[in-house]
């Protein structure tokens, strides 16, 4: 037994009618197959944001009108090359297992 609002029962109601089974099957069944995507870890989390802050500091080198005309190609190339070190590490930590 579970509780559910008027709404949730009736989208239960609706889905279980639509595939023609019952609610009680149509639940067991989102049980046993469905999954939910994973919640990333904090080691995932902090390769993003730290391949976000390298992304966004490319961003404002390239936008920043004070420096436009003459923008640091050694700062530059360091923060593509932090942006493709990150990249090499999400991608063996976390998709050496997925085929292309």
């Amino acid at each position: 037994m579970i509780r559910v609002s008027n709404e949730d029962y009736r989208v239960l109601a609706e889905k279980a009618r639509a595939a023609g089974i019952s609610m009680s099957e149509f639940v067991r069944r989102m049980i046993k197959e469905y999954a939910f995507p994973e919640k990333p870890d904090a080691e995932f989390m902090r390769l993003f944001l730290n391949l976000s802050q390298h992304g966004d500091n490319i961003a404002r080198l390239a936008n920043d009108k004070d420096v436009s005309e003459k923008i640091d190609v050694r700062i530059l190339n360091e923060e593509i090359e932090s942006l493709r070190v990150l990249k090499s590490e999400i991608r063996r930590r976390f998709l050496s297992n997925w085929k292309n």
